[in-house]
């Protein structure tokens, strides 16, 4: 997958960077943006969009907030940036 934005990157980037990836270790909207320099409903949209791509899942809610994590495939892609980048 080419990523179209750098916002897609630093995503997939924090989320596994913090180790979100299992139910149990999940992280929310509104704790990506607080983390980084996304603006909420460009976020929404690029998790949305690794949603349907099988990058993220979704975990167990975080009272009434949905959580997300990345997927073994999310890992994967992941690790492949920061090869390139380095």
């Amino acid at each position: 997958m080419l990523f179209k934005s750098e916002s897609e990157v630093i995503t997939i980037l924090y989320i596994t960077k913090n180790n979100y990836n299992s139910f149990k270790k999940t992280v929310t909207l509104q704790e990506v943006v607080n983390n980084t320099n996304i603006k909420y409903i460009t976020l929404y949209k690029v998790i949305q969009k690794f949603i349907q791509e099988g990058y993220l899942k979704e975990g167990l809610k975080k009272g009434k907030y949905k959580t997300f994590f990345a997927t073994s495939e999310g890992i994967k892609i992941s690790n492949s940036i920061r090869n390139e980048l380095k």
